[in-house]
């Protein structure tokens, strides 16, 4: 059930791999190792490179009521992206995953789920913002100025309905992996300058953001 051997990158802060075997076999968990024991249906294993593993769909069952909400949309939005899983699969792990503990505080996480999520920072973002009343609009948008020519491709996109005369509002996840080289960071400024001059807002967040509840949302709605 580790979501790695599935292609599935999702940072976490302490690498534990996950290991599901049955009842009757008696293994415990120890460092950076979680050993679960459940019933293992057919159907249930894959072979995956040599590696017995568990499916898509039981894999996403096992581990998403167990996660923490940002992360459960991060792993679904990465499943999704990997071309692994489908959209079925993940009704199909719902359903599977119904009446397990910790099922009802991800219900929806389901259908919030998306593949044009570039990262699990813009997916605990998103979350942050659906779960604060400031759902985003858009994901992965090129805007393009008067004459068509593409300036930008924004991650995160709100739509001002009260004042659209002031342009979109883009939010912007910057991960330390793509956003902290002197590259990167010019290339931000441009993008960001771009957008302003045709009349958009930028906000950014990162990570440490998105660990305080709330606050990605409070960001977004101070700036609409």
């Amino acid at each position: 059930m580790e979501p790695a051997l599935h292609g599935w990158d999702v940072p976490a802060d302490d690498v534990v791999v996950q290991v599901l075997v049955p009842p009757t076999l008696r293994k415990r968990s120890r460092e950076h190792l979680e050993v679960h024991h459940d019933r293992l249906l057919a159907g249930d294993v894959v072979d995956l490179r040599g590696i017995p593993t568990t499916s898509v769909v039981r894999t996403l069952a096992d581990l998403v009521p167990r996660l923490p909400r940002g992360d459960a949309l991060a792993l679904l939005d990465a499943a999704l992206a990997s071309g692994r899983a489908t959209v079925g699969d993940l009704g199909a792990a719902r359903a599977l995953a119904s009446g397990r503990r910790g099922c009802r505080l991800v219900d929806d996480l389901w259908g919030l789920a998306d593949a044009r999520a570039e990262s699990a920072l813009e997916s605990r973002a998103r979350l942050d913002c659906v779960d604060g009343g400031v759902p985003p609009d858009d994901l992965q948008v090129l805007v393009r100025e008067g004459a068509g020519r593409p300036v930008a491709r924004a991650d995160i996109i709100f739509r001002r309905r009260r004042r659209p005369q002031r342009g979109l509002l883009v939010l912007e996840a910057d991960g330390r992996a793509f956003h902290d080289t002197p590259e990167a960071l010019f290339r931000d400024r441009e993008r960001a300058n771009a957008l302003v001059a045709l009349g958009h807002d930028v906000v950014r967040c990162t990570w440490a953001d998105t660990c305080t509840p709330g606050r990605v949302a409070a960001l977004v709605s101070a700036a609409l």
